[in-house]
């Protein structure tokens, strides 16, 4: 397998990047499967600020440089890109010509990706981040400010780094960039544009992507997927909701100013006259606050985690 057969979603996680996926794996020639995460562990392998390890990350990169300079320096970037692509070619088992990699968080390791593979197609996916985390929030069940930091950099770090990568690739044919708004208000004209530009075949039938199974797996979250079967505009306002909402209204407030209008309206042409005169709030200032606190790790509670997937597939099982 070859690079230029690597297909690439990465975006803020509850984005609607699912049903991306179910799109476009929804044809003979893309093959999937959930969330592999699979380049996260090995592209980050010289970024200290992703990797805490305990046997030292610093001392490990100051290792691996100084053997990668002792022997041919290119060769284990190069063979592990070989290494990776002849994974992601186990996925082809149905004649299949490209394989698609969904897993959001590739926000964090953009460059890298196009460093290891240059001729992949790279899918950057927006969505208002104010509907991203409401819908954080709800499907995840966050109560609390404290609960909301395990997401801190999905929150925080995410759109910054998706929109500085969009724009730095700006001419890069192997970029494309799209809206999730778009996406479901007009999915005949999003989906053939996008088709196009991956040169597949498309048909209105990929719309409906109900027996389209590729991409479920204990990853991922196909709730909405599979409820509405095909791009459904539905939910598109459900996040104004927290505006109404006490507790939750306090920190869009502030989350809006940490963002900034100039931002959201550079991100994706978003404005909205409900916080037009959103001001610092206590709330969001102490989150910020604390999830800049260098010893509070983004931690997974894979308790928590696991608990919401297999109740989401098996209702009946307790814990």
């Amino acid at each position: 397998m070859q690079d230029k057969n690597l297909i690439i979603i990465a975006s803020q996680p509850r984005s609607g990047s699912t049903m991306l996926q179910a799109l476009i794996s929804n044809n003979e020639m893309v093959g999937t499967v959930s969330e592999p995460w699979l380049l996260l562990p090995f592209l980050s392998y010289n970024r200290q600020d992703l990797i805490d390890s305990v046997y030292s990350q610093e001392l490990a990169l100051i290792g691996i440089n100084e053997f990668k300079k002792n022997t041919q320096s290119n060769k284990l970037d190069h063979e592990l890109a070989k290494f990776l692509l002849s994974q992601y070619s186990d996925v082809l088992n149905n004649g299949e010509e490209y394989v698609l990699d969904k897993t959001p968080r590739y926000y964090e390791i953009l460059n890298e990706i196009i460093q290891y593979f240059p001729n992949c197609k790279i899918i950057i996916l927006k969505r208002h981040p104010f509907a991203v985390l409401n819908s954080i929030i709800k499907t995840w069940n966050v109560k609390t400010n404290n609960d909301l930091l395990q997401y801190k950099r999905d929150i925080l770090n995410a759109p910054f780094l998706l929109q500085k990568f969009a724009k730095s690739n700006k001419s890069n044919k192997n970029v494309f960039e799209m809206k999730y708004e778009d996406l479901v208000k007009d999915p005949m004209v999003i989906t053939r544009e996008l088709y196009n530009w991956l040169n597949l075949p498309f048909s209105e039938n990929i719309l409906e992507y109900g027996n389209n199974k590729k991409y479920l797996g204990f990853m991922g979250d196909p709730t909405g997927v599979k409820k509405h079967k095909s791009p459904n505009e539905s939910s598109l306002n459900n996040w104004k909701s927290s505006i109404s909402d006490p507790y939750w209204s306090n920190f869009l407030k502030g989350y809006h100013h940490f963002l900034t209008p100039e931002f959201l309206m550079e991100y994706g042409g978003y404005s909205d006259d409900e916080f037009k005169q959103a001001a610092p709030t206590k709330m969001f200032d102490e989150f910020y606050e604390r999830a800049s606190w260098p010893f509070l790790r983004q931690k997974i509670p894979m308790l928590k985690f696991i608990k919401y997937r297999f109740l989401k597939k098996f209702n009946s099982i307790k814990f």
